[in-house]
């Protein structure tokens, strides 16, 4: 005990039972009074922020209404120039202008007439973590809805986010919801939205259809829009909440993935019309074509016309140019420049990947587009998918999902092979979204074997995550006995150390395996 402990026991220990009871009664209630006092410093601090965010939203609003001052008062002047025949389009004295019957080439003139130049376009994404502890969150803050911490902005107006796991009131003017967005503008509104929910292998799935608002008379400061969004007297027309489900069953779902739900919002909101809403432009009917340089290359390379340099990928001949690979490829240059049999031959022997699988890599070297890559993974997805028995759906996705990632794998060792860096990436970004329980322990090897670092990472804080799931798969048994560096790096990542802590340790290591190596050929 310290000095002042002692002095404070040292009553206590010359003081009656009764005595000593008042004591703890006194220092029971003084606990009491400590602790509520806590609870209403955390309440006033939960009120502070609030207060804090309120004021955020407030200054959004005043910049709005400042840029629509300075909307309102420049189109006045233009107004007032144009009633005093200073400025516009039809002044005294100034020529029409010429109407030519003909445009270039001998074709028609026209004019384009656009209501949609102006639109202003915003996509927002919103990830609320911890969705599991989100209503005792709210209760203990005495609130009933979960919000962004800041508005954003599409163009001039401003939206805020809002999430309500019960489904109640949210928005204004009794409206009820669990999902939706806030208009926080004063005065009406015209615009588009769509919801996309993230779905736990990495895509974005539509939520309720594209909707269309237009309330151009009406003030909807404060309203709420959402595809579940509806009046709170009566039965709702429509299912409430995330694609129909409540927020426990929401939790459950393939919608909330690491405890975390991730939103994409999608708005457009055409401004108010202002003297410059639409705009006609002359055009002469001249039609550019997109680029087709990619269409050239990719049937050069099918048809094999002028080809130069042939592989024979497990017997199977496939031919290419060897200048568009020496452009593409070090590791190609070296082979066909650097003296080698395959400089002279110009025939190269790949033994080690599916003839499919090459084709993929070199057409993309041809292109530089991955559509035809993503068109092989979906096939060889489908047919996977399609062998496995009708009616298992569960079993089909795993079979999908475990196709993918196989096809994913031998991509990323012929990429990183001739070091094609960016399809290499591409396999590595795609392998993060493709994450689960029975093949992570397998993708992390791969990306030891590869030096994929951001895939090797993915791995490893997906694994810390599922560790009690992991642990007991094939896979990871495995990086135990045939693995043991892989092993480290996970004990490593586990614990919590560094790259940089980490790396001398994974080293050691590897010079420590060395030396047995090297005694067991003595």
């Amino acid at each position: 005990f310290s000095e002042k402990c002692k002095a404070d026991c040292a009553p206590c220990a010359m003081s009656s039972l009764d005595e000593i009871q008042s004591l703890i009664n006194s220092a029971k209630d003084e606990l009491a009074e400590s602790r509520k006092l806590k609870e209403q410093v955390e309440h006033e601090t939960v009120q502070a922020l609030h207060r804090q965010q309120m004021r955020r939203q407030l200054d959004v609003i005043r910049e709005a209404i400042h840029a629509n001052s300075c909307s309102i008062a420049s189109s006045r002047a233009y107004r007032e120039r144009i009633d005093s025949d200073s400025d516009g389009t039809f002044m005294p004295g100034k020529p029409r202008p010429a109407q030519d019957s003909m445009s270039c080439a001998g074709r028609p003139a026209g004019e384009v007439t656009t209501y949609s130049k102006v639109v202003d376009r915003h996509e927002y994404v919103w990830k609320i973590e911890g969705m599991s502890w989100l209503v005792a969150a709210l209760k203990k803050r005495a609130q009933s809805v979960a919000a962004a911490e800041q508005p954003f902005l599409v163009g001039d107006t401003s939206f805020e986010c809002v999430y309500h796991p019960r489904s109640g009131e949210i928005g204004d003017e009794n409206q009820r919801g669990s999902l939706a967005i806030i208009h926080n503008e004063s005065g009406g509104i015209t615009f588009r939205h769509q919801f996309w929910i993230k779905r736990s292998d990495g895509e974005f799935v539509q939520w309720g259809a594209t909707a269309e608002e237009s309330h151009p008379l009406s003030d909807t400061l404060g309203r709420a829009f959402g595809p579940d969004v509806h009046e709170g007297n009566g039965t709702p027309a429509k299912l409430v909440g995330i694609f129909g489900l409540t927020h426990e069953h929401l939790l459950r779902s393939e919608w909330v993935s690491g405890d975390a739900l991730t939103v994409k919002i999608r708005v457009e909101v055409l401004p108010p019309e202002d003297g410059f809403f639409t705009k006609t432009v002359k055009t002469s009917r001249v039609d550019v074509p997109p680029s087709s340089l990619c269409q050239h290359f990719r049937s050069l390379f099918d048809s094999g016309r002028g080809a130069d340099v042939t592989f024979l990928v497990k017997g199977e001949a496939i031919c290419a140019h060897s200048q568009i690979l020496l452009a593409r490829s070090d590791v190609f240059a070296s082979e066909l420049l650097g003296g080698m049999q395959e400089s002279i031959s110009k025939e190269i022997v790949v033994e080690d990947c599916e003839g499919e699988i090459f084709k993929a890599m070199l057409r993309f070297l041809y292109t530089d587009d991955f559509d035809h890559i993503q068109e092989l993974v979906e096939h060889v997805c489908r047919s996977n998918q399609t062998s496995t028995q009708a009616g298992d759906s569960r079993s089909a996705n795993l079979a999908k999902v475990s196709a993918e990632i196989q096809l994913l794998h031998q991509l990323l060792q012929i990429s990183h092979r001739y070091q094609v860096v960016r399809l290499q990436l591409w396999c590595e970004q795609r392998l993060c979204n493709r994450m689960t329980v029975s093949e992570v322990s397998g993708v992390l090897c791969q990306a030891h074997l590869f030096d994929a670092k951001q895939l090797q990472r993915a791995c490893l804080a997906f694994i810390k995550e599922n560790l009690e799931a992991v642990a007991i798969t094939p896979g990871f048994l495995k990086l135990t006995t045939d693995w043991p560096e892989v092993m480290l790096k996970v004990t490593l990542f586990n614990a919590g150390l560094s790259d940089s802590a980490a790396c001398p340790v994974v080293e050691a290591q590897r010079e420590s395996l060395r030396g047995l190596k090297r005694k067991r050929f003595q």
